[in-house]
């Protein structure tokens, strides 16, 4: 990887933040995680990252409401955006597939599979 890109964790369960910083700041990226999509909204408005990893549920403002407010903002839609969730419905997938997002992993998950699906994504930029 040659150039350091920057992970945005949107998660409001500690251990699973503690897990994903471990593992991609392993790889290399530069990590930052904030706790509900309302945070995450400032932090791109701040320091736009090269990709979002989201929750869908947590508190103020939930990942589908997040994503909303991305794609809605011409600066933000084309990050990639992945939603690693316990949901698992398959109405959650459609509605998630549906706001243009480009991933969907379900909780519990391999850390070897976002890795690799961190990497696609960020490999496909360079």
């Amino acid at each position: 990887m040659s150039k350091k890109y920057t992970i945005l964790l949107v998660e409001d369960e500690e251990s699973m933040v503690t897990l994903i910083k471990y593992n991609l700041e392993q790889e290399g990226y530069i990590f930052s995680s904030v706790k509900n999509g309302k945070l995450a909204l400032e932090f791109c408005n701040r320091q736009r990252p090269d990709l979002i990893i989201s929750d869908i549920s947590m508190p103020e403002m939930d990942g589908y409401e997040l994503r909303e407010n991305l794609i809605s903002n011409e600066n933000f839609r084309d990050i990639p955006f992945i939603f690693l969730t316990a949901k698992t419905q398959t109405d959650d997938k459609f509605r998630g597939m549906g706001l243009g997002v480009n991933h969907f992993l379900i909780k519990p998950f391999e850390p070897e599979l976002l890795l690799l699906t961190i990497s696609n994504f960020l490999g496909n930029k360079e």
